[in-house]
């Protein structure tokens, strides 16, 4: 079993680290959102390449064939 916390200072490390931890894990949440928000976009470009690729060339005359 850990000893108590006996001093001003040690209390003062506690509560310091224990501050840079939380810090640590607001910013690890705001990463994962916004790692979340870049893959939903690529899933939504690739989705759209692929029926752009699909589909028929507007472009070029006669170009229907799929």
């Amino acid at each position: 079993m850990s000893k108590p916390i006996q001093t001003v200072e040690e209390l003062d490390a506690v509560l310091h680290w224990r501050g840079k931890h939380a810090l640590a894990i607001k910013e690890r949440d705001a990463l994962q959102q916004r790692l979340t928000a870049a893959d939903q976009e690529i899933d939504d470009l690739r989705a759209e390449l692929k029926a752009v690729r699909l589909g028929p060339c507007k472009m070029i005359v006669g170009d229907e064939l799929p």
